[in-house]
């Protein structure tokens, strides 16, 4: 009759006719967790059931013999009368002794039945207590089929520089029952671009591993996965975790260093500016030549000048920002193109790089309606949309700046432009109230005599 098939091992059978042990079943290996089930077939005659016992010694490890020998009593949970047999069943180690299976242990038991005066047992002769002789014994090894567990992985420095070898420390759990972690590994890679790098992980404490992340260059994206093997040959790995590397404090020096000989270099660049900006205004004042005294009618008549000079200001603003990102070419040709609109579209002033306003066509519409009151503010603002959303496309394909980058320098100009919008609707609405509505007839009669009287000149 078969037991449990799948672990049928027939291991003994007693000499005497009356008692015999026919087959002891029992798995060869059992998790830590887990009790050992234990199935014995017993033979016998008579009319009365045999008592089964079996003796076990739990071996702690090679050089330790541990426990000593146990006792336990196997219960009969069938019985086969018609062939004179019953089976017995039991658990070991027995709930009445103070035993903890654990990984690596080993249990080595014999099976003993007594039946009146008849006595049999699997093992025999003068090995018989002896746990170390393992005839007529029965051997199951406790295993740990789980994976281990992460309890946490840590670095150190927590937030790494441009100067610093990270070292990521990864803590498993440790429990005397289990197996033990006996290798790890650290897997990292930079920017997501680079090959995944893995280095062997060095053992600080039980648990506890160690491995350095070589220094990295400033604004690096660092990822990196730690796995842990123990003892029985099972594995886990970690999820991915990741850090950017930022200046180091020598790095941030040089970098304001460089950004205080920006600033001067940009302080000379605004100075001369500011001086051909005066010379210009200075020309533009005595070819007008104008004899209005009164405010109310110099503000309206100064309309263009006025706008020029708040757009030269707000642009400047926004250069002397942009030049505290490092842009310091953006922010001079910010200037260089309002300075130039401004040549072109006052006829009495003309292009500073030699170019010509159009005579014609819808060109010379354009720059007729840039004189308008407050016109230039608008134009400034289109004009540095334009040209700030283009930089910044042109700074993300190149790899200068991200999207996050993009998206901050097209929100820095939008506003500067929204301001110069609420500047130029402003002046128009003042020139207009100043000159009591009649101020586009006589502001274009006035441009249009000062461009005869230049073309005459």
């Amino acid at each position: 009759m078969a037991l449990i098939p799948s672990f049928k091992f027939p291991l003994a059978k007693a000499s005497a006719t009356e008692l015999d042990i026919t087959s002891v079943i029992f798995p060869r290996e059992v998790p830590y967790n887990q009790s050992i089930p234990v199935s014995i077939l017993v033979s016998f005659s008579g009319n009365f059931t045999p008592a089964v016992s079996i003796y076990y010694w739990i071996v702690s490890n090679s050089t330790s013999i541990g426990s000593g020998w146990r006792i336990v009593a196997a219960s009969p949970i069938a019985l086969i009368s018609e062939q004179g047999a019953a089976i017995y069943s039991a658990s070991l180690p027995s709930v009445a002794f103070p035993d903890v299976l654990a990984y690596g242990m080993k249990i080595v038991f014999w099976v003993d039945a007594v039946l009146g005066s008849v006595r049999n047992s699997t093992a025999q002769g003068v090995g018989m207590w002896n746990p170390k002789v393992l005839q007529g014994k029965f051997l199951v090894r406790v295993t740990d089929p789980y994976s281990p567990t992460i309890q946490s992985v840590s670095l150190m420095p927590q937030q790494p520089t441009s100067s610093d070898n990270v070292t990521i420390e990864a803590t498993f759990a440790v429990n005397s029952t289990r197996a033990p972690v006996t290798e790890a590994e650290l897997t990292y890679g930079v920017n997501r671009v680079q090959p995944a790098t893995s280095l062997n992980m060095t053992r600080s404490s039980p648990g506890i591993f160690e491995a350095t992340i070589p220094v990295q260059a400033t604004g690096s994206h660092v990822f990196y996965s730690v796995t842990g093997i123990d003892a029985a040959g099972y594995s886990v790995q970690g999820g991915w975790n990741s850090y950017q590397v930022s200046p180091s404090p020598a790095e941030m020096e040089r970098d304001q260093a460089e950004q205080a000989r920006l600033l001067e270099m940009a302080g000379g660049a605004i100075a001369v500016i500011i001086v051909i900006l005066s010379v210009l205004l200075y020309r533009r004042r005595t070819k007008a030549g104008s004899r209005v005294k009164s405010l109310a009618a110099r503000l309206p008549y100064y309309d263009f000048t006025t706008s020029v000079i708040l757009s030269i200001a707000v642009v400047g603003w926004a250069a002397y920002s942009i030049l505290q990102f490092g842009h310091a070419w953006l922010a001079l040709v910010s200037l260089l193109v309002l300075v130039e609109l401004w040549g072109l579209a006052d006829p009495r002033l003309g292009s500073v790089l030699g170019f010509k306003a159009p005579s014609s066509g819808l060109p010379r519409a354009v720059f007729e309606t840039f004189r308008k009151p407050g016109a230039p503010l608008l134009v400034s603002a289109y004009t540095l949309i334009f040209f700030g959303t283009a930089a910044g496309i042109l700074m993300n394909l190149g790899g200068l700046i991200d999207r996050q980058g993009l998206l901050a320098i097209m929100h820095f100009f939008a506003s500067y432009a929204f301001l110069m919008v609420g500047l130029g609707a402003a002046i128009r609405y003042f020139s207009y109230a100043l000159s009591r509505g009649d101020w586009p007839s006589w502001n274009t009669d006035w441009m249009t005599s000062s461009l005869k009287n230049r073309e005459d000149g």
